[in-house]
């Protein structure tokens, strides 16, 4: 079964990423964790490591 991230639909999410090896957005600009990507993890409320206050909210 195809798992797509949620991220993808983030007002956040850094759309040229999807041409690149990492998936980035402005909370991770150096690659989004796995955890995020395989939506095991929401982005609800900051985390640590990333950068400012982002999370997640659909554009």
């Amino acid at each position: 079964m195809l798992n797509i991230p949620f991220c993808i639909s983030c007002r956040y999410f850094h759309q040229k990423s999807l041409d690149r090896p990492t998936l980035t957005c402005e909370a991770f600009p150096d690659g989004i964790p796995g955890v995020i990507l395989s939506n095991e993890m929401p982005h609800y409320l900051p985390v640590v490591g990333q950068v400012g206050d982002y999370v997640y909210e659909k554009d």
